[in-house]
Parts: structure tokens; sequence; C-alpha cells
């Protein structure tokens, strides 16, 4: 359990996918997010959302899920007016055979458990990677991978005023090792 202000993360990972589990932490309550995934990349889940009042005892708030749609790697945040913002990126068609599509999603609660519906954020293929809060803005990292046989791609700095809609702030150099 590390401390960031009041809020407190807590970084686990679970198996056999080995993905990160996500929490977010305030006065009377933890909160975790986490993938409901069988395998890294097999059957399409939906994102497992859990609440304690004390970290011991833990119960379902929600449960985000898209039969359409492949969900994954889900992340937590507190908007400036208080709140939860979830970012994820969201695979088409679930199945991933073959894959047409991937991009990047948010959705809102104000208590945890009802969810905005989850909406698309950026373009296609651009996976926003963690938003952090600061003076009434939403920061993140967006990566792409360029088309073709390169393995090249671009990270870019994103930011927010409503969580939605997010500007290119600075491209942001990737060395190549």
């Amino acid at each position: 359990l590390v401390s960031a202000g009041n809020a407190y993360r807590i970084q686990a990972s679970y198996q056999p996918s080995g993905g990160q589990i996500e929490a977010l932490g305030g006065q009377s309550s933890v909160g975790l997010v986490y993938p409901l995934l069988a395998t890294a990349v097999a059957d399409p889940g939906g994102h497992q959302v859990l609440s304690s009042a004390d970290g011991d005892k833990w119960e379902s708030s929600a449960l985000l899920a898209n039969k359409e749609v492949d969900l994954r790697d889900p992340k937590l945040s507190e908007t400036p007016d208080g709140r939860l913002m979830m970012v994820g990126g969201a695979a088409v068609p679930a199945s991933r055979n073959p894959l047409r599509d991937h991009y990047s999603f948010v959705c809102f609660s104000k208590d945890g458990k009802n969810w905005t519906k989850p909406e698309r954020v950026l373009g296609s293929w651009q996976w926003l990677w963690r938003v952090t809060w600061h003076d009434g803005r939403a920061y993140g990292a967006s990566y792409k991978a360029l088309p073709g046989p390169s393995s090249e791609w671009e990270l870019t700095l994103v930011s927010s005023t409503d969580g939605r809609a997010f500007d290119r702030v600075t491209a942001l150099s990737v060395p190549i090792l």
C-alpha cells in the first residue's frame, strides 16, 4: 500500500495473465478494479470494480463488460469534482481475430457503483495509458504503433479539461534501443 496524498494505490498482480490491479482510495473506502481475463489475450472480459471500507472485506461494486469489445488495462483516477474516472483500452472485435481496431475509452462514476457507458477517446490505435489530474487538467501518455511492418511507435503527452476531449501537448522522444 503506497500513499499518494490522500489516495492510496495498491499495485499487485493476479494470475494467470499477470495483469496489474488498480486501486484508488479516499477517506472512507478503497476502490479496486481489475480486468476479467482468463489469459492476457484470450477470452474477452470486462472490468470488475470492488470496494472496501476497511481494506479487509471487499464487495463487488460494478462490472463493466461489452460482448462486442475486449476491454482491458483499467486505470483509475479521481477528477477535480470528485468523480472516479476509469481509462482503459478496447479491442474490436472482442475475439481479437482478426483485430480490426484498438482504441482508448473512459467512463465515470460518482459512487463507484454506477458508471457511465465507456466512451471512445483519441483515435484508432492510440492507447491512453493512465491519467493524472493536476490543476483541473487531466494528463496522460498516449502511445501508438505506427502502421506497417516496422516496430516503430510514437508517444504523445495529451491533456484534457473534461477527461473526454484530449489535446496533444507534445510528442515525447522514444529512444530506440
